[in-house]
């Protein structure tokens, strides 16, 4: 048997109590203590079917704001990191972007990839799914679902290639673990790349399932505002496996770290469309005051 106790979040270090794992695809995490809340209602992820359950559009656009924050240094420090339960990027160093619906910014802080998807279309499951995390301003999260398909080359998941050859793998006998991502490498920062489908129009036509659900892993927090890319994102195999590798090699998550579908109950499941606000980016948006230009202005976008 590869391990003794499955690992924690955070240091990755085996524990009976605190500790938990995929090997059941979160079918016992109610068990556990850190998992306690895995048995509510409106969990994630879900299995959206086509055209018979989507209850109609919602009301806001959701624009992406996303860029390779200005302040990057080539010598900056960071990493990738695997605490046993997938491969994940989060830093306090960088600013990775927005989105915003409504009147509502919430900030991109961590994405956390998963192999095989989570969240399923029609019952297809992918090959990866990317989660971007994003914190809104009620404290509670955002969560914005990116689904890949064997394809034409992702910009995004090539430069994480470029800037991070190796992704790191968890061993029982080592915790978590971490790798270096060259911050030379912009594009790897830059998560508008992820959606990219052409350079005149990022994004190209591509829509989102919305929903409401909860954290895909302990504790399994609800009041997630998921959207969940409804076309994958193509990206070739070499990019694919260049993180699949690492879920797959790690001895925690050698089955995947992909947690079961969720029934849907009552809740609907709506179409969002997207919007793209392009700008360079002069100083921080951290600052009280945000950039007073976005790129461009139009009548229906929340910046203007």
């Amino acid at each position: 048997m590869w391990r003794t106790s499955p690992p924690m979040s955070g240091t990755g270090e085996g524990s009976d109590s605190k500790g938990w794992d995929y090997a059941k695809h979160g079918g016992d995490w109610a068990e556990t203590e850190v998992g306690a809340s895995c048995a509510g209602s409106a969990q994630s992820p879900i299995d959206i079917t086509k055209f018979v359950d989507i209850g109609g559009q919602t009301k806001s656009v959701l624009w992406f704001d996303y860029y390779a924050d200005p302040s990057l240094k080539s010598d900056m420090h960071l990493t990738l990191g695997n605490s046993g339960h997938g491969v994940f990027f989060g830093s306090d160093q960088i600013d990775l972007g927005y989105v915003k619906i409504g009147d509502e910014e919430s900030e991109a802080f961590e994405y956390v990839f998963h192999a095989p998807s989570e969240h399923t279309i029609d019952g297809q499951v992918f090959p990866l799914e990317m989660q971007i995390l994003h914190k809104r301003p009620t404290g509670q999260t955002l969560g914005i679902s990116v689904l890949f398909k064997y394809g034409d080359s992702n910009d995004f998941l090539a430069a994480v290639l470029k800037a991070s050859p190796e992704v790191p793998k968890w061993h029982i006998d080592t915790g978590a673990a971490q790798t270096a991502i060259d911050a030379a490498v912009a594009d790897a920062f830059n998560l508008e790349h992820v959606l990219s489908k052409g350079a005149v129009h990022p994004g190209g036509d591509l829509t989102f399932y919305q929903y409401e659900g909860s954290l895909t892993a302990p504790p399994c927090t609800g009041g997630v505002d998921w959207y969940v890319s409804s076309e994958a994102v193509s990206a070739t195999k070499a990019e694919i496996s260049h993180i699949t590798a690492a879920i797959y090699g790690s001895e925690s998550t050698r089955n995947g770290n992909n947690r079961a579908v969720q029934e849907l109950g009552s809740r609907k499941v709506l179409v969002g469309h997207t919007g793209f606000q392009h700008h360079i980016k002069h100083h921080g948006h951290k600052a009280e005051t945000p950039p007073d230009s976005r790129g461009y202005t139009s009548q229906d976008s929340p910046w203007a």
